[in-house]
This record gives structure tokens, C-alpha cells and sequence, in this order.
């Protein structure tokens, strides 16, 4: 699965919270975008973005999309606690 196919669904199913670990996240995405540490969790951002313009009357207006996953881990342990994807269009 790429990101930019991903859902929330695809994702939840994919990554087990509580079963799936750091381990299994790199080894479908590569390393993350960025990394932070909030309180005992670590998380681990991967985004994707897709522009395009589309001409309307004589303008070009932006559309494309953009996903942002968050996967939290257990900063101890590297266990999945939860993961989050939003999507933005235009």
C-alpha cells in the first residue's frame, strides 16, 4: 500500500493497535517524514501530496490532494497505540 492510496480503514486494518510496531510501519513506508516524542509516545508522521490546476474562467485553481498519516508508538516498547490520516483536497 502507498499513502497515497491509503484510508483510515486501509490503515486500521493494516496496523493493529497493540500488535503492530515500528518495525512494521518502516517496512511498508520507509523512514517517517519527521518524528516527535509526546509524553511515553513517539509519533511518526509520513505525508503525501498531489498537486494539479484546473483552468475556471481564465484562472487556474489548485486541486490535488494531501495525506498526513500520524502512527503513534509506546515510546518504550515501539507498539503501535493508534494511527490517524487526514486528507485535504484543493
Amino acid at each position: 500500500m502507498k499513502l497515497e492510496n491509503a484510508t483510515q480503514e486501509s490503515l486500521a486494518s493494516q496496523f493493529k493497535p497493540d500488535v503492530a510496531t515500528r518495525d512494521d510501519v518502516v517496512n511498508q513506508f520507509g523512514p517517517p517524514d519527521k518524528k516527535i516524542t509526546a509524553g511515553s509516545l513517539e509519533v511518526w508522521t509520513y505525508s503525501y501530496a498531489s498537486s494539479a490546476y484546473v483552468m475556471v474562467a481564465f484562472a487556474a485553481v489548485p486541486t490535488g490532494a494531501k495525506k498526513v498519516a500520524n502512527f503513534y508508538f509506546d515510546d518504550k516498547t515501539g507498539v503501535l497505540k493508534k494511527v490517524e490520516l487526514d486528507t485535504h483536497r484543493g
